[in-house]
């Protein structure tokens, strides 16, 4: 039995459905498109493995869909889910699913109802409460920056500096390169062994525009800039060369050729020597020599007769003896 405070509402997307604010559902006497007629009845739940109650409905094409119970009374009761939100139960148990229409989750809560959208920070503050706790306070910086002395600031790891004396870094780092100094200089003079965080907050604090090659290369003498641009160079594969362009490129070596690259003689010819190819199509059949149609005393081969090597004997006849 239903109680007679108790609010019936339609489920959304599932007609024939409702959802009542004491966590109940219910079927209406219906009849489908094909026919069919349905009477109306209360709805069994069930409890899933992680402790929520979950409802089966079926929509409008008569599709079974399990859902929350939870999620389908706050849609019936109070509005669709809000983007980036989820349902909450205020009190922790997902076995009641009271629905209390108020301003604030508080207001709900004291009201007696335990159902509220939200966010995950408010379901972990739920969580909090509920366990008689205070939220744990997060550990601020604990370590003193390497410049403590003059700017008084802290970091969370020692031996590191705190945000205002990174920010003052990439400052001073972006005047320096605007000056000519060379970045390697740079990262030296602020104690940093290599030259990518000097350089990007050079780019995000001190508004530097150039390029850390040319960050790299400013700064030295001219046998140096020239050594660095050939490197550079060499490490493009000098692309840019119209006569490197136009040269035929080397075959590179690979397993079974012959030493320097060069393809070895036995890589073009198969097994029965005929030209190797992926494809048994594309092979090209062996080339035989066509037969000559007249054929003369002179151009037919010598095969040697036994009459041309032994001495011709004539039969004996039988009955003559024959003397020497």
């Amino acid at each position: 039995m239903s109680d007679p405070q108790e609010i019936w509402k339609d489920v959304p997307g599932f007609p024939g459905y409702q959802a009542s604010d004491y966590g109940n559902f219910r079927s209406l006497d219906r009849t489908t498109a094909a026919g069919k007629t349905y009477k109306g009845k209360d709805l069994s739940t069930r409890v899933s493995n992680r402790g929520y109650v979950l409802v089966d409905l079926r929509d409008a094409q008569g599709k079974k869909v399990t859902r929350s119970a939870h999620t389908v009374i706050l849609e019936a009761h109070d509005k669709p889910c809000p983007p980036g939100m989820e349902a909450r139960h205020l009190d922790d148990d997902p076995l009641r699913n009271r629905f209390v229409p108020a301003d604030t989750a508080e207001e709900s809560r004291t009201r007696g109802g335990n159902l509220f959208w939200g966010t995950k920070g408010d379901q972990y503050r739920d969580k909090v409460r509920n366990n008689g706790g205070e939220r744990p306070p997060v550990p601020g910086p604990a370590h003193d920056c390497i410049n403590h002395a003059q700017c008084g600031g802290k970091t969370r790891n020692p031996g590191k500096r705190c945000l205002p004396c990174v920010e003052q870094v990439g400052r001073d780092a972006a005047a320096m390169l605007r000056d000519g100094r060379n970045l390697h200089r740079v990262a030296e003079h602020f104690g940093y062994k290599r030259t990518d965080f000097v350089f990007s907050m050079a780019q995000k604090h001190g508004g530097y525009t150039g390029t850390k090659d040319d960050a790299l290369i400013q700064g030295r003498k001219r046998s140096q800039r020239v050594t660095a641009w050939a490197r550079k160079r060499l490490r493009r594969g000098n692309a840019a060369s119209p006569a490197k362009a136009a040269e035929p490129r080397r075959q590179e070596a690979k397993a079974g050729t012959a030493p320097f690259g060069r393809v070895s003689p036995y890589d073009n010819l198969g097994h029965m020597g005929h030209g190797k190819s992926q494809d048994v199509t594309q092979r090209e059949p062996p080339q035989r020599p066509e037969p000559s149609r007249v054929v003369t005393r002179s151009s037919r081969p010598h095969v040697p007769y036994p009459s041309d090597t032994v001495r011709y004997r004539a039969p004996r006849k039988p009955g003559v003896t024959r003397h020497r």
